[in-house]
This record gives C-alpha cells, structure tokens and sequence, in this order.
C-alpha cells in the first residue's frame, strides 16, 4: 500500500502569519515552528527585531485539518477606505452647497 502526503516549509514573520499561512493551504495540524536565536545569528532578525518562525508541516498524513484564519483587513486599507468615504462626503457637501 502507498499513500501520498505533502510536506510544506517555510518561513513567517510571526507564529500568527505561521499558522495563517498553514490553514491557507491546508496543512494539518501535524506541525513544527521553529525560530532562530539572534544572539547566535544576528541575520535571522527582521526589520522589527523578532525573529522569523520557520515552518515545517504536512498534508494528506490523517491529521486534523488547520482551518483558513479570517482575514482581518489591514489598517492601510481601512485607512484608504476612509479617507475614500469622506472625499465622498466633502463632494456631496460641497454640491449641496453650490
């Protein structure tokens, strides 16, 4: 008997990108993070100085399935759709007064 299974590897910013990277492909929950220590390699930092959290994990091994995280928008783009809302509403102001 044979069975197929597919190995994911990688890399995130945080554990929460980590996980979140997993559900979006569909990984079960049979995993591994990992993260490198800066006083031994000053190159496994990012620019915000935590280090990344290196990921290893599977598919298709009979494993519960890690559930795609929901997107939480991110605050750029709520702050474009704000600045977008009150531009509407100075034009609309501005036409009413006209």
């Amino acid at each position: 008997e044979s069975r197929e299974f597919t190995t994911f590897y990688g890399a995130a910013a945080t554990r929460a990108a980590a996980l979140a990277a997993l559900g979006a492909v569909g990984a079960e929950a049979v995993y591994s993070f990992g993260k490198c220590d800066p006083s031994e390699d000053p190159a496994c930092t990012i620019p915000d100085g935590e280090p990344n959290t290196f990921i290893f994990a599977f598919k298709g091994v009979g494993g519960v399935v890690i559930p795609p995280s929901n997107n939480v928008p991110e605050p750029a783009s709520l702050t474009l759709l704000g600045a977008g809302l009150a531009g509407i509403g100075a034009l609309s102001r501005r036409r009413k007064t006209a």
